[in-house]
């Protein structure tokens, strides 16, 4: 609703409340997303069917999921009220899944005079989509902008895993290896948990675009699931927008030798061996593995 009010008020040329309605819009989809998130994985952990599955495999595998079903219709109604049982159109869900607000926003922003958001929305977006040339020619123009600094052009959605692995990197490029430590650490926790998270969203409605038998329907679904659960390292794996080789293995490369410098030598190989088993072809990882 904030999202369709929004673009009413664009169409209408009402930028400041345009600007309001997109921000709230984004900030609902947030809280949305991880309330909904946060539910499925509490229901992850539900004790499983009683059954015995060698003896009734189909009937233990249906009962599982109707425990979960049961509970997330619980959980998202307990924190997210009448919303829970709302059906998002595919529209909205793409549009939010490629920023399409950040676009309304900037051009909302610029009209009001409030540039600073307009730069930092446009900004934003572009990120999201690299490809996209209206956008690219409009962070052209914000850079040759009078009064436009370099502050300006921020990330809105950078994730907090994202802003963990900077800062542990600026301490390793300051050779502070225990704020490292610290740093990666909780890096890694927060990855881990993005992935989840992006993981269990993949649990979304599916349109079949025909009316497919029962099992046809579910072996479809399942594997537009798994489709996209497989894209979640991809999807994580990004820095200022820009996807980055080796990401999660890179997290181990600085824990090891952050570790090493402290002096925590067996924490220091596991770090290198799981950065080898991540990334199999690093030579330098195979050399501190042996040293």
């Amino acid at each position: 609703v904030l999202y369709n009010n929004g673009i009413t008020a664009y169409m209408q040329e009402r930028w400041f409340e345009c600007m309001s309605l997109m921000q709230a819009a984004m900030k609902d989809f947030h809280f949305y997303q991880e309330n909904l998130a946060n539910c499925k994985l509490r229901c992850q952990n539900l004790p499983k069917s009683e059954t015995d599955p060698k003896q009734h495999l189909e009937l233990a595998f249906f009962e599982t999921m109707v425990l979960r079903s049961n509970c997330l219709r619980r959980c998202t109604l307990r924190q997210l009220g009448d919303r829970a049982e709302g059906v998002v159109s595919r529209t909205v869900r793409e549009a939010f899944a490629t920023l399409l607000p950040y676009d309304y926003m900037q051009i909302c922003a610029y009209k009001a005079e409030r540039y600073r958001e307009a730069v930092s929305s446009a900004y934003t977006f572009l990120l999201a989509n690299p490809d996209h040339d209206t956008m690219q020619n409009n962070i052209a123009y914000y850079r040759n902008m009078e009064g436009v600094t370099s502050e300006y052009f921020q990330n809105l959605e950078a994730t907090q895993h994202e802003v963990t692995y900077h800062a542990a990197v600026s301490a390793y490029s300051d050779n502070d290896f225990d704020q490292t430590v610290i740093e990666m650490e909780d890096a890694l926790h927060q990855y881990y948990l993005a992935y989840q998270k992006c993981s269990v969203l993949c649990e979304q409605p599916y349109d079949h675009e025909s009316l497919p038998d029962f099992y046809n329907a579910i072996a479809d679904h399942w594997i537009s699931i798994l489709d996209c659960k497989a894209e979640c390292p991809q999807q994580l794996a990004k820095e200022a927008g820009e996807k980055v080789e080796e990401y999660l293995p890179e997290h181990y490369n600085y824990l090891q030798f952050a570790y090493y410098k402290v002096g925590l030598l067996s924490k220091a190989a596991e770090c290198a061996a799981t950065s080898k088993l991540l990334n199999p072809e690093d030579q330098t990882m195979k050399n501190n593995i042996e040293f």
